[in-house]
């Protein structure tokens, strides 16, 4: 839909940008300003604060951790318009986006978008707000790099770093202040499941896999999101200049240009090229100091001080009792796990 013009580009003010969309697809929304934010929402105040003070906190400290890394952010150039609905059935209606998804980063819009209200608060509070918080540090992340001149606005990166990156940045404090808790600190959430994978590849010694499937990724399931995290934060620990000189690279990516080669099987053979370029081809050695690194990371539980639910399955087997258990933070789930095995079975 785009024309050809000579007309030199205009940013639009915050006011302009409050205006146009309180007075259509967002009437009744109160407006929150701040010094590069501009903040919509029907959403409580409560949460709107919060919001903002993670998002107004995390921008120096990730511009300053870019520059360390030798790129040159710049200010942005247009206000980072952030929009929260109080529910999912709000931010449904505003862009029907698949049940699952519970804020995005509309990288066409420039805006964020996310709702406060979430089924699982009524279940277990704590671990809702854990979530939502970490979700929101997340397409923070995505918002400053497209803003900054970091990752050009339509570039296509590898998914594994661009994800990655947003999780290595993302770590925040869950207290009353909800502030963020630097570049590089351990993500908990990302934690708890990377160490629920690998105590179940325990008896299995690492040959690479594990990095192949991130790396050539076109998407990522919660998994690739953790392993995706996981090797951005290894490398930044151990292969700072490659790391480096890989964000340079990929900060020159044009837009509509990339890791746009899908081949069958969700996979991108160029991202896999461009990352043993940078980084080499011996996957297992890698992999195997991969989790040697997250073996040694300070990590606390994010869940431990929850109550937990045991479920048990018992079948009678060739004269004896066998047992089949797991343990879950909702009953909903738990009530799943337990309809799901005895259908399999």
């Amino acid at each position: 839909e785009a024309r050809p013009t000579e007309r030199e580009f205009a940013a639009a003010t915050m006011d302009t940008i409050a205006a146009d969309l309180t007075s259509s697809q967002l009437k009744g929304f109160r407006v929150k300003r701040g010094r590069r934010y501009l903040f919509l929402y029907n959403c409580s105040d409560t949460f709107a604060e919060g919001t903002s003070r993670i998002m107004e906190t995390m921008f120096p400290g990730l511009i300053a951790y870019l520059r360390s890394l030798g790129l040159k952010p710049r200010e942005p150039e247009l206000p980072l318009v952030v929009i929260m609905f109080r529910t999912k059935a709000d931010f449904q209606r505003f862009k029907l986006v698949p049940s699952g998804m519970v804020a995005y980063y509309n990288v066409i819009e420039n805006h964020i978008i996310l709702y406060e209200q979430s089924g699982l608060t009524q279940v277990n509070p704590e671990l809702a707000m854990r979530q939502k918080i970490a979700m929101i540090a997340h397409e923070n992340v995505h918002q400053i790099l497209h803003n900054v001149g970091v990752q050009q606005r339509l570039a296509v990166w590898p998914q594994w770093f661009a994800e990655g990156l947003a999780e290595f940045f993302a770590p925040t404090d869950v207290d009353h202040k909800l502030r963020w808790k630097g570049a590089g600190k351990v993500n908990d959430l990302r934690m708890y499941e990377l160490e629920r994978y690998l105590k179940a590849r325990k008896s299995v010694a690492p040959a690479g896999q594990m990095i192949d499937h991130t790396v050539q990724a076109a998407r990522l399931s919660s998994t690739g999101y953790a392993t995706a995290w996981a090797l951005v934060h290894f490398l930044a620990r151990y292969e700072r200049a490659r790391l480096s000189r890989y964000l340079r690279s990929l900060s020159e990516t044009r837009p509509l240009t990339g890791a746009v080669d899908m081949a069958q099987a969700g996979k991108v053979p160029s991202n896999k090229t461009r990352f043993v370029e940078m980084f080499g081809d011996d996957f297992p050695t890698l992999e195997t100091r991969l989790v040697n690194h997250l073996k040694q990371l300070p990590y606390k539980p994010p869940f431990a001080d929850l109550p937990h639910i045991v479920a048990k399955i018992t079948l009678a087997k060739t004269g004896r009792d066998n047992r089949l258990a797991n343990v879950f933070l909702t009953e909903a789930v738990a009530r799943r796990w337990i309809q799901e095995t005895l259908q399999g079975l």
